[in-house]
């Protein structure tokens, strides 16, 4: 997307109407693990990483990651 700047994880799950508990129920995570991911703590692997943008209708390149 020309043009597009870069997000957090957080921005793009709040952006998309999701909260911590909305997104870890739906990956079936904790919420801890989400949180995690969000505060740069861990990192989400690849296939969870595009789950999420699927989810947040972000494209891959527009999240930014530690």
């Amino acid at each position: 997307m020309e043009g597009s700047k870069k997000i957090t994880l957080k921005a793009a799950r709040t952006n998309a109407g999701f909260t911590l508990e909305d997104v870890a129920i739906i990956m079936m995570l904790s919420i801890n693990t989400v949180s995690s991911w969000e505060n740069n703590k861990t990192c989400p692997d690849t296939s969870q990483f595009e789950r999420l943008c699927r989810l947040y209708r972000a494209a891959v390149g527009d999240i930014i990651l530690p």
